[in-house]
């Protein structure tokens, strides 16, 4: 787990990442309390804020290397 990559230049959606990786990864950390995983979610979750900076509304999708998230692509009001 260490060596995993949580900046890989390429866009995500939020809202999967948000529940399927962030998820996954606090989960992990509270079943076994190993701060690796604590660390990656940490660092993850760093990745995806760029994409609350904009509006009330976050973006869909962020970049997780460069932070950007493409102005007007707010996020499906059912994955808020």
């Amino acid at each position: 787990i260490s060596s995993m990559n949580m900046s890989p230049s390429r866009t995500v959606s939020v809202f999967e990442t948000t529940i399927r990786e962030l998820g996954g990864l606090l989960s992990a950390y509270a079943l076994s309390h190993e701060e690796t995983f604590k660390q990656k979610a940490l660092e993850l979750a760093l990745r995806i804020k760029p994409a609350f900076s904009h509006d009330s509304i976050p973006q869909s999708h962020v970049n997780l290397h460069t932070g950007y998230s493409a102005h007007g692509s707010l996020a499906n009001i059912a994955e808020i």
